[in-house]
């Protein structure tokens, strides 16, 4: 499947679509509560070539996203 977004970036909720969209070659910036989790999805997902971000917060709250 051939999306046509290689090279654009992406904020990902959800490990899944975000190995499709890394596939795609699509550059991924991945949000989750727990820094260990991110750290895993991470390496697993720099596998593609793609570039990664993480940021550990929670999106629910406004005092995170500040």
């Amino acid at each position: 499947m051939d999306l046509n977004i290689r090279g654009r970036r992406a904020l990902i909720i959800g490990l899944a679509i975000s190995m499709v969209l890394a596939d795609e070659g699509c550059n991924l910036i991945l949000v989750s509560r727990t820094a260990a989790d991110l750290h895993a999805a991470k390496e697993n997902l720099r596998k593609t070539g793609v570039s990664v971000m993480t940021h550990a917060l929670d999106v629910s709250s406004s005092a995170s996203i500040d």
